[in-house]
């Protein structure tokens, strides 16, 4: 298995991130995974889920979306925004499909918590992606932007988190994320994702995604689709023996799928 560090250009934007890509016995065309983060997600995007399908022959990528980390130049103004992730999203397809060992033809989409929301909405308009998983998403951006616990995330992450998103100052912030939702919103897009076969998993003990939001996420999503909810997980898989087990049924899925 080779690393690298790579980057790829998003509306302007330089978007910093990693690539595993399989050795041998493996040969190219080799299919590949595209990873999104949550808010503001782990510096660590390499270990677990990413790991294991290279060792499996995929290439898998992941990125900081921008704003976040590594993908924040001194000069970014900003703002936070939901569409601007779907479009770094589309640009790390586009990354992908360039490389010539790549199978354009089984790239696949695995997206956790705002990465999960920003996955299926992209997947609902670009017919590039075979399939994908998720984990704990964002299932209505309209009623996490106007929720009151966001704007506590954005004042904690401020304190507990410097430098680790910028832009979540920008002037009229809530209300610009509030227009975004009316035409991106997970929860009224996902019916558009088949027949793109989607794994959605959920913890039955999360405390930020509400489980009874994800079922109805499922529920309007149509076939192929599968649900695995996980009864002692919370929302970042405190617990290492359900940690194991959440990744490894992302990774058997994505390997069955793509």
């Amino acid at each position: 298995m080779d690393y690298k560090r790579i980057s790829f250009e998003s509306d302007g934007i330089n978007l910093v991130g990693d690539l595993l890509t399989p050795s041998k016995p493996y040969e190219p065309p080799f299919p590949a995974i595209c990873y999104l983060h949550g808010f503001p997600g782990d510096e660590d995007k390499v270990t677990g889920v990413g790991l294991s399908l290279a060792k499996m022959g995929y290439v898998y990528l992941c990125f900081d979306f921008r704003g976040h980390r590594e993908s924040a130049p001194p000069d970014f103004e900003g703002p936070f925004s939901f569409v601007g992730e779907i479009n770094d999203c589309k640009n790390a397809i586009n990354y992908l499909t360039k490389l010539d060992y790549v199978d354009k033809s089984r790239i696949g989409l695995y997206g956790e918590s705002m990465g999960g929301g920003v996955a299926i909405c992209f997947a609902a308009e670009d017919n590039r992606v075979k399939a994908l998983a998720v984990r704990a998403p964002v299932f209505d951006t309209a009623f996490m932007f106007s929720h009151p616990m966001f704007e506590m995330s954005v004042n904690s992450m401020e304190i507990f988190l410097p430098g680790e998103v910028k832009g979540l100052r920008y002037p009229n912030l809530l209300s610009l994320l509030k227009e975004e939702a009316k035409k991106y919103t997970p929860i009224k897009l996902v019916h558009k994702v088949s027949p793109k076969p989607l794994l959605i998993l959920a913890g039955a003990k999360d405390e930020l995604i509400p489980l009874e939001g994800v079922k109805a996420l499922f529920e309007k999503a149509n076939e192929p689709k599968e649900l695995v909810i996980l009864e002692n997980a919370d929302h970042n898989l405190t617990l290492p023996s359900i940690r194991k087990r959440a990744f490894e049924t992302i990774v058997n899925w994505l390997v069955k799928q793509v």
